[in-house]
């Protein structure tokens, strides 16, 4: 609080608003940060993770990966459902996968929000100033409409040579 008397009297001025991790958290996520909000309340009133169903997450998790700007994530379950894809046993690969989609699809708003928060403290414990704290958790967050796009076409052009590729051998 600032005194701003001049003639004895104390007037308050209040602080400005301090930002809390919520704050913080809300500026990373962007779009859709209603989605999270709950999770994020769950995970703050008891520590783990906090279960939250979505669609989106179990059907296509590479490209939710991707436009949440998780690339290593996508990444990794790109290679692990190759490796999945290349074992002898066409039933292990449909169990395991689909216990990883599920798994996925509860959790995945979660361990969003956990990796969300990891990245929020990296970027409060380098700085002070509270404008370079938001710029940065903005940049750091947010959203990718170009990397959608991007995996979402090299998905149809792999597909696309496959099949071309297939209706060559064929004839």
């Amino acid at each position: 609080m600032t005194d701003l008397s001049a003639d004895g009297l104390t007037l308050l001025e209040p602080k400005p608003h301090a930002w809390r991790r919520r704050d913080y958290l809300r500026v990373y996520v962007g779009e859709n940060w209603q989605e999270y909000v709950g999770v994020f309340n769950e995970m703050e009133k008891k520590p783990g993770l906090a279960p939250s169903w979505s669609w989106t997450i179990l059907l296509i998790p590479s490209i939710w990966m991707v436009y949440r700007r998780r690339y290593g994530w996508a990444i990794g379950m790109i290679i692990v459902g190759e490796v999945l894809n290349r074992l002898p046993e066409g039933k292990i690969f449909s169990i395991v996968t689909l216990g990883i989609y599920v798994l996925l699809g509860s959790l995945g708003k979660a361990l969003y929000v956990r990796s969300a928060l990891a990245d929020i403290d990296r970027v409060l414990a380098r700085t002070q100033d509270q404008h370079a704290r938001v710029e940065l958790v903005r940049a750091k967050g947010g959203v990718s409409d170009r990397g959608v796009l991007i995996i979402v076409s090299a998905f149809l052009l792999l597909y696309l040579a496959l099949f071309a590729f297939a209706a060559i051998h064929r004839l």
